[in-house]
């Protein structure tokens, strides 16, 4: 019932993504980049850092650039759709005009640190991942705006509820990479920015281009 990209349609109704199949189109556009796109020496360099692995690490990133959007800040965006989710259960409170800026690369952001903490990666392999979700639209933000006041929590998902589906979600993507990807933990840390730009061409490619949807909301 979480939505990633919505369209009104020629005759006013609301067509819909879900969230879920946005995330692993956007997945499986990372492994045609990887497979066909990406310069040998930037593979090089990834699978380098992670034992090998570099494939499922820059697709697991792709994948999961979105998963910020399983928020109420994002959810309720347009009425709609913010009914159907609160009707299946996940609900939050008054947002103010604060909250509804939170935006979903930081609300990703917390989301991966959170779920790659209890994998059991490492601190150094969370602080060079969870930038590349915060920063897929072009600005890499500071750590300190993933502080999210205990006022904001309805904008990020509070309660049991919200915090299953955020992880279902990175599950569901990890899953279909292959059994124990979030177990792997890919522990070498990456010492550059890795293809800087091309989480966000893989969502323009797959959201906007093949499947005609427009931009998100902002």
């Amino acid at each position: 019932m979480l939505w990633g990209k919505s369209k009104a349609g020629p005759d006013g109704d609301c067509r819909v993504n879900l969230l879920l199949q946005h995330l692993l189109d956007t997945a499986a556009v990372g492994e045609l980049i990887w497979d066909r796109f990406l310069a040998p020496g930037v593979r090089a360099r990834i699978d380098g850092s992670c034992d090998g692995h570099g494939r499922v690490l820059f697709t697991l990133l792709c994948g999961l650039h979105d998963v910020g959007k399983a928020s109420p800040a994002f959810q309720s965006k347009v009425p709609e759709l913010a009914e159907r989710v609160r009707a299946a259960g996940l609900t939050w409170g008054h947002l103010d005009a604060r909250d509804r800026r939170w935006h979903h690369t930081l609300a990703g952001a917390i989301i991966l640190r959170r779920v790659l903490e209890q994998a059991g990666w490492d601190k150094r392999a969370q602080r060079w991942t969870w930038p590349l979700v915060a920063g897929h639209h072009g600005v890499v933000p500071a750590t300190g705006k993933l502080g999210l006041p205990s006022s904001r929590g309805d904008a990020q998902g509070a309660g049991a509820g919200w915090l299953a589906a955020q992880e279902a979600l990175v599950a569901a993507v990890a899953d279909a990479l292959g059994d124990g990807v979030l177990q792997q933990k890919f522990i070498n840390a990456v010492q550059s920015s890795i293809g800087g730009g091309t989480d966000e061409i893989q969502r323009n490619i797959v959201s906007e281009r093949v499947l005609g949807l427009p931009r998100e909301p902002r």
